[in-house]
C-alpha cells in the first residue's frame, strides 16, 4: 500500500495539544501495523510542517520532524515541472478558496505516483476524488 502524508496528519501527530492528535496516533499504529507500506510526501508538506512546528512549537521540535520522516522512511516527491503544471491547472479549476497551491501539488502527486491513500484530515481531498486512509 502506498500512502501519501499530508501536513495536517503530520501536525496531529507532532502536536499533543492537536485536536486530531489521538485519532492521528491510531491511524499511524494502523499504518506500522500493515505489510508492505510506502510512505510517500512532498517536498511542499515538508516545508509547510517544519515552518508550522517552528512557528508554533518550536525549532527544536522542528529539526525532530526533519529527522522523523527520514527515519520512517518516506519517500520525498519534489515539484517538477510537470506537476508543477498539473497542479497550477487544479488550483485554477478549484472554486474554493480554501484549497491551497500544496493540496493541489499533493493531489498532483498522488494521482502522477498512483498512491493508494491520502492521511489527512483535510475533507478536500475526499471532494477532488482521492481516498483519506481508514
Amino acid at each position: 500500500m502506498k500512502i501519501f502524508l499530508d501536513s495536517d496528519a503530520f501536525i496531529a501527530l507532532l502536536n499533543k495539544d492537536d485536536a486530531s492528535h489521538q485519532k492521528a496516533k491510531r491511524l499511524l499504529f494502523k499504518i506500522e501495523k500493515l505489510e508492505l507500506v510506502e510512505l510517500f510526501s512532498s517536498w511542499d508538506v515538508v516545508d509547510e510542517v517544519s515552518t508550522k512546528i517552528s512557528y508554533f512549537l518550536s525549532k527544536k521540535q522542528a529539526k525532530a520532524f526533519l529527522e522523523y520522516i527520514d527515519e520512517i522512511k518516506t519517500n520525498i516527491i519534489f515539484p517538477t515541472p510537470e506537476l508543477s503544471k498539473e497542479a497550477k491547472r487544479m488550483f485554477g479549476s478549484l472554486h474554493s478558496k480554501r484549497v491551497s497551491m500544496t493540496d493541489c501539488m499533493n493531489m498532483a502527486i498522488v494521482d502522477q505516483f498512483d498512491l493508494d491513500c491520502i492521511f489527512s484530515f483535510d475533507k478536500i481531498y475526499e471532494k477532488q476524488g482521492q481516498t483519506l486512509i481508514f
